[in-house]
């Protein structure tokens, strides 16, 4: 027993030597490893905490463009709310095609201004990029309900009902049962009754108590009524 122990010492000694010639030989190389590990973390930390203060800077700035845009709009004639829109315009688009909530801000803020002027084509296209952005946030529902909202205002119902549909893959996306009733409503448009049955009945059989699972009713038995589904 004595002499395994032994053994086992002896081959560990031999394996520290190993490990401590190795070391010795070839110090400078490991040396240089370590010094570039060390160099990666602190430019890590370095890159963070830029990053970090570069996003705090733009936050600020977006939030001085919408300030700029909105302080005491009410007194404003139709032609300087027209300027005030073009001068935060020019200066949204450098941070529009960022691909973090500051881009996600900008086209939201972009967005925003276009629907205000009825062009509803630009607008839907900066909802979009706001959802692609921010796929997985709180943000793209709501997107994409401006966006389908965009495409009824074009009359482009097919893609109304496909980004309303979009909407509803988010779990915790606040206005379901009210786009669960758009879309029954579009495809009433669309005269999809079957589409639009489904849609209602969704309602009634999921937000009962919701304000719009009486409409939703109402609309079902016009359906029936009038016999346009089964």
């Amino acid at each position: 027993m004595a002499d395994k122990i032994t053994k086992i010492d002896s081959e560990k000694m031999d394996t520290a030597s190993s490990v401590n010639d190795f070391l010795m030989k070839n110090r400078k190389p490991v040396l240089c490893v370590a010094a570039i590990v060390v160099v990666a973390i602190v430019v890590g930390i370095v890159t963070a905490c830029v990053t970090d203060s570069i996003r705090k800077n733009d936050s600020i700035a977006l939030d001085s463009i919408s300030f700029e845009l909105t302080k005491n709009s009410s007194a404003l004639s139709d032609e300087e709310i027209s300027e005030r829109r073009k001068v935060a315009m020019d200066k949204l688009s450098s941070y529009a095609s960022k691909k973090n909530i500051i881009g996600a801000r900008a086209n939201l803020l972009i967005a925003e201004l276009y629907y205000q002027m009825d062009d509803f084509e630009n607008a839907r296209s900066h909802y979009l990029n706001v959802a692609s952005i921010s796929n997985k946030s709180y943000l793209a529902p709501n997107a994409y309900y401006n966006a389908a909202q965009c495409s009824e205002s074009l009359k482009d119902y097919e893609n109304a009902v496909s980004y309303y549909e979009k909407a509803l893959t988010y779990n915790d996306f606040a206005a379901s049962s009210h786009t669960l009733f758009n879309i029954g409503r579009v495809k009433e448009q669309l005269k999809d009754y079957e589409g639009a049955k489904e849609a209602y009945s969704k309602i009634t059989s999921s937000y009962s108590s919701d304000e719009w699972a009486k409409l939703a009713k109402s609309r079902l038995i016009d359906f029936d009524l009038k016999g346009l589904v089964k």
